[in-house]
């Protein structure tokens, strides 16, 4: 007799009896989904967090914005022209990143830390920019 021909009908057998509808395997199934439900309604609800948060800091540095563009309107000449180039890179940095905002940023925990850490990155670079500007526009 083949050593296989014993362990496949029993390996069948196993999966069988394993595989059937018992209370505890029911009540198993449900406490797990409710729980992988809870992680993923609390990862949503720090999304939503993190991205009102990040809106209201880009909402300020447009308020910014538009006192840059009311200081270079008062400028002359190659003041202006300088100013305006800095605002226009401005917009287009401060535009990239209310545009991530609109990415679900991942489904897991680890996929969204990730996609933060890049929002992150770009909401410090922007704020950085900013200062840059404001310390030339004073």
């Amino acid at each position: 007799m083949r050593p296989h021909s014993i362990v496949l009908p029993a390996l069948a057998l196993a999966l069988v009896i394993g595989c059937q509808e018992t209370p505890e395997n029911k009540k198993a199934k449900k406490e797990i989904k409710e729980a992988s439900g809870a992680t993923v309604d609390a990862l949503k609800a720090q999304k939503d967090e993190y991205k009102k948060q990040l809106e209201a800091d880009l909402d300020k540095l447009n308020d910014s914005l538009k006192d840059f563009k009311e200081r270079a309107a008062k400028a002359k000449d190659e003041a202006k022209v300088k100013m305006n180039k800095q605002i226009e890179a401005l917009q287009e940095q401060h535009d990239k990143l209310r545009g991530k905002l609109k990415d679900k940023g991942g489904d897991t925990k680890e996929a969204w830390e990730e996609f933060k850490k890049g929002l992150d990155k770009a909401k410090d670079d922007l704020k950085e920019s900013f200062e840059k500007a404001k310390k030339s526009f004073d």
